[in-house]
This record gives C-alpha cells, sequence and structure tokens, in this order.
C-alpha cells in the first residue's frame, strides 16, 4: 500500500498534525483532553463483515432504545433521527396502534330459524367454511357459499382491512375464522 502524508490543521492554536501511513493519529475524544487512539485495528475490531457469525467475545457499538410506555414522539420533525423505542421489559416496541398485533377470532353460526348478522370490526383475513347441508351468503353483494365450500378474504397490504363481514347462515352452518387487532 502505498504511503502518503496527511495534514490536519484545526483547533484553537490552528496548529497541524502530520501523518504518515506509518504513524498512528492521536485523537481528542472529549473536552477534558483525554485522548485515545484512532487505529484502523480499534475501528475493525467495532464492525462485522456481513454473513460473519457471532463469536463469543465479539465487541461491537451498543443501540440503545428508550423505554417509551406513553407513545409520545421521540423526534420533533420529519427526517429526524431517532431512538428505537423498547417496552418496559426492553424488548422492541413497533407500535401500540392498530394493526400490528393481530387476534384471531371464531364464530360459528347455525341458527335454523334466520342468522342473519354482520361481523363488525378491524378484519384483516376472513376464512368461511360451510358446514352445514344448504347454501348460505356472505358479503354484499351476496356471495353463495355451497356446503363443504371454503371462501378465503385478506386484506393482505400494510394498513388494509375490512370494516364489516356481513353472511346469512339461515338453515345452514358456518365456521367463521377471522383475525382482527
Amino acid at each position: 500500500m502505498s504511503q502518503r502524508e496527511v495534514v490536519i490543521k484545526g483547533g484553537p492554536n490552528k496548529t497541524a498534525a502530520f501523518v504518515t501511513g506509518q504513524e498512528e493519529l492521536l485523537v481528542r475524544i472529549n473536552s477534558a483532553g483525554t485522548t485515545g487512539l484512532a487505529t484502523e485495528a480499534t475501528l475493525k475490531s467495532i464492525t462485522h463483515e456481513e454473513d460473519t457469525a457471532h463469536v463469543s467475545g465479539d465487541i461491537g457499538v451498543l443501540p440503545l432504545g428508550v423505554r417509551n410506555d406513553t407513545d409520545a414522539a421521540m423526534t420533533s420533525a420529519n427526517g429526524d433521527y431517532s431512538p428505537i423505542a423498547v417496552t418496559n421489559t426492553g424488548a422492541l416496541k413497533v407500535s401500540s396502534g392498530p394493526g400490528l398485533v393481530k387476534i384471531p377470532g371464531a364464530l360459528r353460526p347455525n341458527n335454523t330459524s334466520g342468522d342473519l348478522n354482520t361481523v363488525a370490526d378491524t378484519l384483516f383475513s376472513v376464512s368461511v367454511a360451510n358446514v352445514g347441508s344448504a347454501d348460505g351468503t356472505i358479503l354484499s353483494p351476496s356471495v353463495t357459499i355451497k356446503p363443504g365450500e371454503v371462501l378465503n378474504f385478506s386484506a393482505d397490504a400494510l394498513n388494509n382491512y375490512f370494516t364489516s363481514f356481513p353472511y346469512n347462515a339461515t338453515g345452514t352452518e358456518f365456521i367463521i375464522i377471522y383475525v382482527t387487532d
């Protein structure tokens, strides 16, 4: 590797530091005047190449997380750098808003005298199986679901959802499985 001389000028006294490829550069790391050496070996000790497996004793820069129980804003403007939010147990906190914690649910309507109803919630996916002996309908406009058929509906994309899922199981029996928040 070729060696080059580097001149660094600055500070209140306009002093200069001359560094060649064989020397180390002394760097002030705090205002109290404590100094340390910033060497290639020091920098390499806290970085790892892609696909390098963890080894006991590895060192690095710890990304600090900030406990944020109330979901308070952690930045003041779009584009600002922000700390990582964590829960009261130190787990990574993505969001406590709707749509991220999913809860499965199920219904088994089998009312022969007329089971016309609507599941009203924030629904991310719905599966309906007709386990009865007659046709039933789901959705509006109505979609016929025959005995033995299973229909699956999914909002799939982030922040998409159904707000209601009407069904008519009069004279038959459905198993409805859904995911909500």
